[in-house]
């Protein structure tokens, strides 16, 4: 099945508003022509026609390459001031198959469009039952007592007759494949006969049915929500509607059926989850921040102690997330709050001015980092130290080598922030939408997945090289102007870790081409590999280290680790930020070091054991279930790649949220599922977690899998 959208017109009518085409409005935080294009990929419509016209090239540019999972083609209706139906006889080639049509200016339930897509090989309209007709020029759908089609025309063109039903077109329509030679012929007819001014494409449809070339039945949105957008005031009413559809997709307020659970490390009371409290609770925190601020299960916090999570209705979940890799040593553990409380009672904010904690926690730093490392810089967020890396390497390859010598190498899938310098060095290009113009400094290419390998290979054969030769072919393209190459030690979205041997080859490209080698261990370090730097797995020495998330236990702390000559390239002050270095965080991020060493690494050596039990738990998940298409992990991070079979490797996304759901109503918090398909389920608990919690999380994880498989 194909898809054709209608995007070729002016609109007018917004001229006031935008001189751009309408489907490049902002509904929400998509443009309008991106809602339709996430419905369609999720709704597993491969291939998509736009027919544009009005500033055509504005619309690919916006599109670019978004969406590599979707065939995109695009047709000119170069005479798109003339009349609407030219944009759909101009794609009479394309009839060779069942079709959509849809108009490219409407806010809709992605339901509405299953109908269409779920029917059978006849011909439909999509519209709303009842409609009475009003002033204006609205298209009108009438049919008979069985949903047959007599006509369809403006509003104000049309005379009832009895019997007759009216309905209100969506401008969403099928048309089958069995009658394809019949639309073709009749499109060839009508462009023979010539288009008058007022040749909207519905002149096509009453062409088909006045020579009963076919049958149109309708089928009715039932009252699911939608509109179009005809004139500036509908702007509104499409923006509520989408609120209203994004809020019950981000906020799951679909009461899952629970049983009671009282184990030693998990309770559950609620009859429902989420319980009445989370729910009052996230629908007031909707109603004063926006939606961006949610995204994951909607569970109330009330408390957390080591590797528990309680909400506010009393339920008690072992915490598969720690809280997005960042309580490493658990939650609210007496050590860091102990050194908090006792920083309050001294000072809170001091700004970049020199104390003896920050002076000790850098001291700390640079003395368990690789013998390279001298000095650290004190940020908050991990987003910082990204970006710091880039502007250092630019700066000091500027001062070395001259000013040509600026580009970041980094990697596709790669996950460095959310800031704009950490979003364009990013892999990940539906974040980067929002960026109008892109930095041509930042080039990306293929990091090593040797399950999904952009080579296509079936499993990985000492193919190291293949990767590192898209490394060199970059330089050979950019000589002397590469200033840096940047990864994550591991990739967060998707959890893939490259070849044991792949940083080592990067890391020699790098020290050839007077080129810095930055890792961005904000996932990965403070032992959530098994050492306490992630890199240390991998026997290699980067110029610059960003650090963050698990290191402070929960405050705010960041740090950038780098050789003195490559961070002191910048002025004093030039590389502070407000709360750099704030006295809590750095109080909290000694306390944390201070745990993970004691006892000679105690709590990273309790890590690796752990790794091996996860490790041979997820595969014997694996060996079981043929929809676990890959068990990818290290340490306490592991990522199971949910697929539809084993052969096309397709991700299976909604299975994927059918089995976290199952998890979560079994008293395990886990992240909502990640990757571009969303479809890996990541489990990353705490450090600290005991033998009997990690078996306890992989009983859960196999009843969930045999509850949904097996039934």
């Amino acid at each position: 099945m194909k898809a054709i959208i209608f995007v070729a017109g002016i609109g007018t009518r917004f001229k006031s508003l935008t001189d751009s085409p309408k489907c490049l409005l902002e509904i929400g935080d998509k443009l309008l022509i991106t809602h339709f294009l996430d419905t369609l990929n999720e709704l597993k419509i491969k291939d998509v026609i736009l027919v544009v016209g009005y500033k055509k090239e504005e619309i690919k540019e916006k599109i670019g390459n978004s969406y590599k999972d979707i065939k995109i083609k695009y047709i000119d209706n170069d005479d798109y001031t003339k009349s609407s139906i030219l944009s759909l006889l101009c794609t009479k080639d394309e009839f060779d198959d069942a079709i959509l049509t849809l108009d490219g200016d409407v806010i809709f339930d992605k339901r509405i469009l299953e109908k269409l897509i779920k029917s059978e090989d006849e011909n439909y309209f999509l519209a709303e039952p009842d409609y009475l007709p009003k002033m204006g020029d609205e298209i009108v759908v009438v049919t008979d007592e069985n949903n047959v089609v007599k006509t369809v025309d403006f509003n104000y063109d049309i005379k009832k007759q009895d019997g007759d039903m009216f309905w209100e077109g969506i401008g969403f329509m099928k048309w089958s494949k069995k009658d394809s030679s019949v639309f073709k012929k009749a499109f060839e007819d009508l462009l023979n006969q010539g288009i008058d001014e007022k040749g909207v494409y519905e002149k096509a449809i009453r062409y088909l049915i006045k020579n009963n070339l076919c049958q149109f039945k309708v089928i009715s949105t039932e009252n699911l929500s939608w509109t179009d957008i005809d004139y500036p005031p509908d702007l509104e009413k499409a923006e509520q509607i989408y609120s209203k559809l994004k809020s019950k997709d981000d906020l799951l307020f679909h009461p899952i059926k629970t049983e009671k659970i009282e184990s030693n490390n998990r309770r559950i009371v609620s009859e429902y989850l989420p319980g009445s409290k989370s729910i009052k609770l996230i629908k007031q925190s909707a109603i004063y921040e926006p939606k961006t601020s949610l995204g994951q299960l909607p569970v109330g916090i009330a408390k957390a102690h080591g590797v528990n999570v309680q909400d506010v209705d009393g339920n008690i979940f072992l915490d598969g997330t720690s809280g997005v890799v960042v309580t490493n040593i658990g939650h609210s553990p007496e050590v860091i709050n102990k050194n908090v409380e006792e920083q309050l009672k001294k000072f809170h904010h001091v700004y970049c001015f020199p104390y003896e904690k920050r002076v000790e926690l850098a001291k700390k730093l640079v003395e368990i980092a690789p013998k390279n490392i001298n000095r650290a810089l004190l940020l908050t967020t991990g987003s910082e130290t990204t970006e710091g890396a880039i502007k250092v390497a630019r700066r000091y390859n500027q001062i070395k080598y001259g000013p040509e010598k600026r580009i970041i190498i980094s990697f596709t899938g790669a996950f460095h922030g959310k800031t704009m310098g950490a979003q364009m060095a990013g892999g990940i290009e539906k974040l980067k939408t929002w960026i109008g113009h892109k930095d041509p400094g930042f080039i990306q290419i293929e990091f090593p997945n040797c399950y999904r390998c952009w080579k296509k290979r079936e499993k990985y054969e000492n193919c190291t090289e293949d990767c590192l030769d898209l490394l060199r072919e970059k330089f050979k393209e950019n000589p002397e102007k590469i200033a840096a190459v940047m990864s994550e030690t591991f990739q967060g979205r998707d959890i893939v870790f490259p070849p044991p041997d792949f940083f080592k080859g990067v890391e020699k490209i790098c020290k050839e081409n007077n080129a810095l080698f930055i890792l961005d261990e904000v996932q990965a370090g403070a032992g959530r590999l098994g050492k306490m730097f992630g890199f240390e797995n991998y026997d290699v020495k980067p110029n610059l280290v960003c650090l963050g998330k698990g290191i402070s236990g929960g405050l705010p702390l960041s740090a950038l680790l780098g050789e003195s000559e490559i961070l002191n390239c910048f002025g004093k002050g030039d590389m502070t930020t407000t709360h750099s270095a704030n006295p809590t965080g750095v109080v909290a991020t000694l306390a944390s070091l201070d745990k993970l060493l004691e006892n000679d690494e105690e709590v990273i050596k309790n890590c690796c054991k752990n790794e091996e039990i996860f490790r041979t738990g997820l595969n014997k998940l694996k060996e079981k279930y043929s929809c676990i298409g890959d068990v990818r992990g290290k340490g306490m991070i592991w990522g199971l790649d949910i697929i539809k079979d084993r052969i096309t490797k397709e991700p299976d996304p909604e299975l994927a949220t059918k089995i976290h759901l199952n998890i979560y109503k079994s008293g395990v918090l886990l992240r909502v599922p990640r990757g571009p398909k969303k479809n890996i389920i990541n489990v990353n608990p705490p450090l600290i977690m005991t033998e009997d919690c990690v078996k306890e999380i992989l009983s859960v994880l196999e009843k969930s899998f045999e509850e949904e498989i097996l039934g």
